[in-house]
């Protein structure tokens, strides 16, 4: 019988390695294969221009959304996981992937990479994937070609579309208004009215000048005001949008700025009459329950003093 007990718990032990053999081996399978994208996902043209501004966007973006887990690119510091998150400078990771095919993993994400469709709109993802690419060794600076200018006199319509580009150095929001041509091309919108908003749960604040208009590169910038309170983490999302929209319609574009952090206080800390019973003031609770005990106290002895009486009447 003992002999028998010893032999299950043996092979019930062998079983268990086993199975934990298999569970760390089958997770290291998946955590090092390569994180492959479709042929259509890889060939995604970078609509976004590799421009200085582009990038040092893309940077302060990296440093907010990217760097807790990846780490500093060049500086191997990424977060000690199973398998390791990519340094963003990997020179194999660079030579395999695509522009498109980072833009896609940064899109939809997988397993412990989570995704930033619903975080970051696409011209900040393609901003994260230039700075990514800057690292690249073997990339070629391809030409920029010389924007289109805008004629005098020429008349733009529909449809008109906003790009955005977050400073943190100054705390600014620059905003490239473009209109279309007759050619049906995308152009600079000179003197088109924007406005400047920072979303609220129940509205939009506006910051910046009122009725301020684009310049002649279909430019316009406003900075962040220093005293917008943000909550603890000191963030908040910026709103643009042209103001007539009987002639631009609703175009507008959003973003991730940097605001006044607030200290959120929880009223319930402090004993005051208005706050939740375990918070109440002492003199309070005591008076409270002194009443709770007299009242109940009455009527036990109101109720003793009527047995009291029946047993004396029998």
């Amino acid at each position: 019988m003992i002999r028998r007990i010893f032999m299950k718990k043996k092979w019930f032990t062998i079983y268990s390695g086993l199975l934990l053999i298999l569970l760390f081996s089958t997770s290291s399978v998946f955590g090092q294969s390569d994180w492959k994208v479709t042929d259509a996902q890889a060939k995604i043209k970078n609509p976004v221009v590799a421009d200085e501004a582009s990038i040092k966007a893309g940077a302060a973006l990296f440093q907010i959304n990217c760097k807790s887990c990846h780490g500093d690119p060049g500086k191997g510091n990424g977060l000690p996981l199973v398998p390791k998150p990519t340094d963003m400078s990997n020179a194999d990771f660079l030579s395999r992937n695509s522009d498109g095919a980072i833009f896609t993993k940064i899109t939809e994400g997988r397993v412990a990479m989570p995704t930033f469709k619903a975080v970051l709109n696409e011209t900040q993802r393609w901003q994260i994937v230039n700075y990514i690419r800057s690292f690249d060794g073997n990339k070629k600076v391809a030409a920029v070609p010389a924007p289109v200018k805008v004629k005098k006199g020429e008349q733009l319509n529909a449809p008109y579309q906003i790009s955005l580009n977050y400073s943190v150095e100054d705390n600014s929001l620059h905003a490239f208004v473009e209109g279309t041509n007759a050619q049906g091309a995308f152009v600079p919108a000179p003197d088109v009215e924007v406005g400047f908003f920072i979303k609220r749960y129940f509205g939009k604040l506006p910051f910046g000048d009122k009725g301020v208009l684009t310049d002649d590169k279909g430019m316009v910038q406003a900075k962040i005001p220093a005293d917008i309170p943000g909550g603890e983490e000191g963030k908040a999302i910026a709103l643009v949008s042209l103001s007539d929209k009987d002639i631009f319609g609703d175009v507008s574009e959003e973003t991730e700025v940097n605001v006044k952090p607030v200290e959120i206080v929880n009223l319930l800390d402090k004993r005051s009459l208005w706050t939740v019973r375990v918070m109440a003031p002492w003199w309070l609770i005591i008076t409270y329950f002194g009443i709770l005990i007299g009242v109940w106290g009455t009527l036990a002895y109101v109720v003793f003093q009527l047995f009291k009486l029946k047993k004396a009447g029998a």
